[in-house]
């Protein structure tokens, strides 16, 4: 007569085992889902214009700080994890520049080319079947950090009799779009290789 474990309900020695593989594969995703689940009280306080968001954004960014190595920690680093993780950063970097953007029309536009970066690197890595960041691409979550710390930090700077010059603000926010808009480019440039590559493979190009 054959055996087989038990997996019933998770009782036994294989439900515990089944229950140990869900927890190592989802654990690192949990984390950088928990970002999302502070994108409320981030936009909230963001609009009220609140020093908290500034302890928002340290939740959210430790988040994304951690997630890889417990990923890696638990050999359970996989695309689909990174995507997640890719997933997590532009909801809350273009929910944020939204914010943002509610007071300040720069921000609105800084937001539209986030989106174009993370639309733009989604298909680059579709094509490929791997979720890869181009030269520029793999810094573009920091870049969009940075840019929506500095929009929060202003209302606290404020409150503590610092103003931030205006000429600074617009060379920070040009970088950033700078940045973001190359790092599109690269990714469009990606696609085309790919597609040029895929061609001469089925023989459409010689």
């Amino acid at each position: 007569m054959e055996r087989f474990p038990a997996y019933h309900s998770g009782v036994g020695l294989g439900g515990r085992l089944s229950w140990k593989r869900v927890v190592k594969r989802w654990a690192a995703d949990a984390v950088s889902l928990s970002r999302v689940a502070l994108l409320v009280p981030l936009v909230w306080n963001m609009i009220a214009r609140s020093p908290w968001t500034l302890a928002i954004l340290a939740a959210i960014m430790a988040s994304d700080l951690i997630d890889g190595p417990i990923a890696r920690r638990l050999s359970a680093a996989s695309s689909r994890g990174a995507f997640i993780d890719a997933v997590c950063d532009v909801l809350v970097v273009m929910s944020a520049a939204i914010a943002a953007g509610l007071s300040d029309a720069r921000y609105a536009g800084l937001a539209a080319l986030m989106a174009v970066a993370f639309l733009s690197y989604g298909a680059f890595s579709l094509m490929n079947h791997n979720f890869a960041y181009t030269r520029l691409g793999r810094y573009s979550g920091t870049v969009s950090y940075g840019v929506i710390v500095a929009a929060s930090a202003r209302p606290l700077l404020a409150a503590i009799g610092v103003t931030v010059p205006a000429a600074a603000e617009w060379v920070f926010l040009c970088l950033a779009a700078v940045f973001l808009a190359v790092s599109s480019a690269e990714n469009i440039a990606g696609m085309a290789a790919t597609l040029e590559r895929s061609r001469f493979e089925k023989g459409e190009v010689r």
